[in-house]
């Protein structure tokens, strides 16, 4: 059985301690897992990367598989999308859970629409100020991007601007999609956006669960990746 190989979001969700529960219900179904930490987080980068970066980075870790599962969550699913489409035969099934990469385009515009209005009306020394910048990466939803510093900041900067859209066709591979209903992180129509462009791809909505269903309701995940997988 192939391995599934497990990349996780942004902090605090790359604690490997948080998916113990989740990680044991598959070990316990027989499925070998590999839980992957991603550089810059456990160790730091020395310059920034693009998402392409963690793409290349991905391949050698997988590199021995024939075909590999990936499970990814957050960015982490950003990037097994990415990978998914540019590596389709080294992909066997892949597994997304509340998945990044798609912005809210048109609240993003009106939002930055109405913030920049607002600050040009309180002259520029405030406008660029560190208060006002971080006010700004709160309003859309890149709380991650202020608790980062240095080099993964800039990384962060780069995959917050990556969209995956266009790779969701050139996925061939069956996929399940994992969504909590109450997801305020990545709103469910992101979800059902993902399932709709991805040619082979079923979408499960988690009642009660937020943006990390795998840690809060573990067991649950778990049987909808092990009877996907099966």
């Amino acid at each position: 059985m192939p391995t599934i190989y497990i990349l996780h979001g942004w902090a605090p969700n790359t604690d490997g301690e948080k998916w113990r529960s989740f990680l044991g219900f598959l070990e316990g179904a027989g499925f070998k897992v590999k839980f992957l930490s991603m550089p810059g987080f456990e160790v730091q980068l020395t310059k920034a990367w693009t998402l392409q970066d963690f793409v290349n980075w991905l391949k050698g870790e997988i590199e021995a598989e024939e075909k590999a599962i990936l499970l990814g969550h957050s960015f982490g699913g950003q990037i097994a999308i990415r990978f998914a489409s540019q590596y389709p035969d080294k992909i066997k099934k892949l597994v997304l859970i509340a998945n990044s990469g798609m912005r809210d385009k048109v609240l993003h515009k009106r939002l930055k629409r109405i913030f920049f209005y607002v600050l040009s009306k309180l002259g520029k020394p405030i406008a660029k100020s560190e208060r006002i910048r971080k006010a700004y990466y709160t309003l859309i939803g890149a709380e991650d991007y202020l608790a980062a510093t240095g080099p993964l900041r800039e990384t962060m900067g780069n995959v917050l601007k990556d969209e995956i859209r266009k790779d969701l066709p050139k996925i061939i591979c069956p996929t399940l999609v994992i969504w909590g209903r109450s997801d305020k992180v990545t709103p469910p129509k992101h979800g059902r956006f993902v399932a709709e462009n991805i040619k082979n791809a079923e979408l499960k909505i988690v009642s009660g669960a937020r943006h990390s269903p795998q840690f809060t309701h573990a067991k649950e995940v778990a049987v909808l990746v092990t009877q996907f997988l099966r």
